[in-house]
């Protein structure tokens, strides 16, 4: 039998997988991106292994749909009231935000 451990690394695998598979199908076929993004969902939450922030990022958590950038998803950058990233998905109009600091010019005479 396996440890907790080695079944959580073989989870993590097969969820970097079915992401990429996803990444593949949003254009083709909405609806099989949706059911693998259902499999990593039901892999996170049958073994809890620790998953990237690259794929927690662009999952919608609202209807389940890969992020992609230009295709399901618009990125801005926003200042308003605090520096963040805004995700923004264009199938449910969910809207993800993430801050980011911005670097201080150090003036050099």
């Amino acid at each position: 039998m396996r440890s907790r451990k080695q079944l959580r690394k073989v989870a993590l695998e097969r969820i970097e997988q079915l992401f990429e598979q996803a990444r593949k199908a949003a254009k083709e076929n909405p609806a099989l991106m949706e059911r693998y993004v259902q499999l990593i969902k039901q892999l996170r939450k049958k073994y809890h292994p620790f998953v990237p922030r690259k794929i927690k990022m662009f999952i919608c958590k609202h209807c389940n749909a890969i992020l992609i950038p230009g295709v399901t998803a618009r990125v801005r950058l926003r200042t308003n009231r605090f520096p963040h990233l805004a995700i923004t998905c264009l199938r449910c109009g969910t809207v993800k935000r993430m801050p980011y600091k911005l670097k201080k010019c150090s003036k050099s005479t």
